[in-house]
């Protein structure tokens, strides 16, 4: 879905900003499933920024269809 973001003429604000927040998402939550004790915190902020990125990128797409856009 990223890549739709970029290829939909997206400021590179929005999509540095959805790189990063699923970057940082993916890592926390391999970060809380690595553990010998697992740390469910680390999961559940990884889980969030992952389907947060999911979310936006959703509505920015529909969004952009809803219009015209490319």
């Amino acid at each position: 879905m990223l890549y739709l973001v970029e290829t939909s003429a997206a400021t590179p604000i929005l999509v540095h900003g959805l790189g990063l927040c699923l970057l940082v998402g993916r890592l926390s939550h391999a970060f809380g499933v690595s553990r010998d004790n697992e740390q469910y915190q680390y999961r559940v902020a990884g889980m969030v920024l992952t389907f947060a990125v999911f979310l936006v990128s959703s509505v920015y797409l529909l969004f952009v269809a809803a219009l015209g856009g490319t």
